[in-house]
């Protein structure tokens, strides 16, 4: 009976090894130049720069420029903000995946960590870009193709 319930708690809660599957996924290469729609959300609080109200940010477009890699792994991407009459419109989006795995922009929708700011992104020697002026807003939410697309 010992030893059946060992087995069992063995298969039941076995840790799965990290998949070279992790991260995005190779299709999120062909919206490079797409609109996609940012769903914010208040997830763990939003940071501004002038310390105002630490509310989410009101959903905005932005036009997907690049994605880059972090230990091997496609782990975000660069887009400027195309949102017309919102504080961010015109700014720079660097996102990044909040956990591990395997996410794209239709299906499997992914939460992200989301630095705005309005200095061009510049890679570090580890590939996690940095905004060039500092984020002003910094917070969280879904990127995803519209429901129409």
């Amino acid at each position: 009976m010992i030893r059946n319930l060992g087995i069992l708690f063995v298969v039941l809660f076995a840790v799965p090894s990290v998949s070279a599957a992790e991260g995005l996924d190779d299709s999120v290469m062909s919206s490079i130049g797409d609109v996609l729609l940012v769903r914010t959300a208040y997830g763990w609080g939003w940071s501004k720069d002038d310390e105002s109200d630490p509310s989410a940010l009101s959903n905005f477009h932005i036009q997907v420029v690049s994605f880059w890699e972090f230990q091997r792994k496609r782990r975000g991407g660069i887009a400027k903000i195309v949102e017309p009459n919102h504080p961010a419109d015109g700014m720079w989006l660097v996102f990044s995946t909040r956990h591990a795995g395997h996410y794209d922009f239709r299906e499997n929708v992914a939460y992200y960590n989301l630095d705005i700011g309005e200095g061009k992104p510049t890679a570090r020697e580890n590939g996690w870009p940095k905004l060039g002026s500092g984020a002003k807003y910094m917070g969280y939410g879904q990127i995803s193709y519209e429901l129409s697309q």
